[in-house]
This record gives C-alpha cells, sequence and structure tokens, in this order.
C-alpha cells in the first residue's frame, strides 16, 4: 500500500479507534500478560467517550511519529499510558498522593500547568504527550521502547528500572496499533 492509498486520519475516525481500545482494555484478553488482575467496571467509565476524544485531539494536534500513521501511534502511546498509569480514571491520584489524572502527573515536574487542569482529559494528554516528547529527548539514545524511561520512572530517568517500565509500555501501545482503524 502506497502513502497515496492512505485514509488520512480524521478525529472522529481516531476517537472511535481510542474508545475501542479503551474498552478492549477491560478485557482480560487484551491485558493478558501484564501482570494485571483488576478488570472490573469502574465509576469513571461514562468518561471514556471524552477520555478517547481528549487523546484523538492531542495527537493530532502534535504527533509524536512522523507519517500518515503518527497520530494513530501517538495515540497508541497515551492510551497505553492511561491504562498503566490510571485504569482511565482522570481523577486518579498516586504515588503517595503525589501524583493526579490520567497519566500521574507529578505537579512539580510541570510548574506551568495548574495542578487541577491534571485532572481533565484535554489538559492532561496534551500535558502527557509533551511529557513523553521530553522523555523521547531524554532517553533518544535508547531503543524506541525504552524512550519512556524518563516518564515512567522520573528522576531516574533512563535507568535499567525505567526503561522496564517503558517497555511495558510500549510493548501495549504496539499491540493496540495492531487494531485496525474504523
Amino acid at each position: 500500500m502506497t502513502d497515496a492509498m492512505i485514509t488520512p486520519i480524521t478525529l472522529e475516525s481516531l476517537t472511535a479507534w481510542v474508545l475501542a481500545c479503551m474498552v478492549k482494555l477491560l478485557n482480560p484478553a487484551m491485558a493478558h500478560g501484564l501482570n494485571e488482575t483488576d478488570h472490573t467496571v469502574h465509576h469513571w467509565e461514562e468518561s471514556y467517550p471524552s477520555t478517547a476524544q481528549a487523546i484523538a485531539v492531542a495527537s493530532l494536534e502534535a504527533p509524536l511519529f512522523k507519517g500518515e500513521t503518527g497520530p494513530q501511534k501517538t495515540a497508541a502511546v497515551l492510551t497505553a499510558l492511561a491504562w498503566h498509569e490510571s485504569r482511565f480514571d482522570v481523577n486518579a491520584v498516586g504515588d503517595h498522593g503525589q501524583a493526579r489524572g490520567l497519566y500521574q502527573v507529578h505537579p512539580t515536574t510541570v510548574p506551568d500547568v495548574e495542578e487541577d487542569m491534571l485532572n481533565e482529559a484535554l489538559p492532561a494528554s496534551r500535558t502527557a504527550r509533551e511529557l513523553i516528547r521530553q522523555s523521547q529527548r531524554i532517553c533518544r539514545g535508547y531503543d524506541i521502547q525504552e524512550q519512556l524511561g524518563w516518564y515512567a520512572a522520573g528522576s531516574n530517568g533512563c535507568q535499567e528500572a525505567g526503561r522496564k517500565k517503558s517497555r511495558v509500555r510500549m510493548n501495549l501501545a504496539m499491540r493496540l496499533m495492531k487494531e485496525p482503524l474504523p
């Protein structure tokens, strides 16, 4: 298939794809091998459509990857990251009360972003996208699978523990990329 034959990705198609991926991640078969056991229905599932749209918007605005599939790859990474960090809960609080939102961002990492914005899907997705971009720069000497090391491990950056966490998240993103766009 040539690039000329690829259908452009629209906001609607990417949103539908992200939402389908989110729902599939509730299925234990899709999450198999991730050492996760929590596949219950969560009270925040009503926010899934708006979360999917926020991921799609952030991915289309400034993709992390080049080419026709750049927005879809970006959406796959954001979706995998949000699943690992919060199970798509926009109000999640973790890391002993230090991390916030879908992507479990530490407010001190992004002093220019108001803390309550980390609990809104679109600002959180844009913030996570830029933190991922920063992590890719910091870990650029490593394989693409390991370039979320700084994001995943914080100050430990691209050390083995962060690279291991990165591989888990990126492996899920790669599995999501196998799901066809609507």
